[in-house]
């Protein structure tokens, strides 16, 4: 097994490349790959070349999917609850499912079509809702 070498100009980080100009072993943050050279070499010697990207962390989209999670698993179960008191009462039921592309509609009941539909419009706002809050990852230009 083959030990890294650490970086000549830091001295804190594995070394992952070699300087063009005087071939010492540097670490990423402490190389410019646009001008093959490190950080010792450019006068900058202490700072790193590179800034390191911050990622946003997804914590709201975690947060509103545990939320949706627990609010339908609580509307299924009062739909349940409420379907077993009535005693003879019937219930309608619509459902959209995508595999890829292609939607699948189900339906069941005195008013499937209604449920159906319901569950079409429910589906289309919640496709649009998705494409609407959908941001990409930008790099700060420099």
């Amino acid at each position: 097994m083959v030990m890294a070498d650490i970086c000549e100009v830091c001295g804190r980080r594995g070394a992952r490349y070699v300087c063009s100009r005087s071939g010492c072993r540097v670490c990423e943050e402490c190389f410019d790959k646009e001008r093959w050279a490190c950080a010792r070499c450019l006068g900058t010697a202490g700072q790193p070349v590179i800034q390191p990207l911050e990622i946003p962390q997804p914590r709201m989209a975690v947060t509103l999917f545990i939320a949706s999670f627990f609010t339908i698993f609580l509307g299924m179960m009062l739909m349940t609850l409420s379907a077993v008191m009535a005693g003879g009462a019937t219930a309608s039921g619509g459902a959209v499912v995508f595999i890829g592309p292609i939607p699948i509609i189900l339906g069941a009941g005195q008013n499937p079509l209604l449920a159906i539909g319901l569950a079409a419009i429910l589906t289309v706002i919640a496709v649009v809702l998705f494409l609407a809050t959908r941001r990409a990852v930008r790099v700060p230009a420099e």
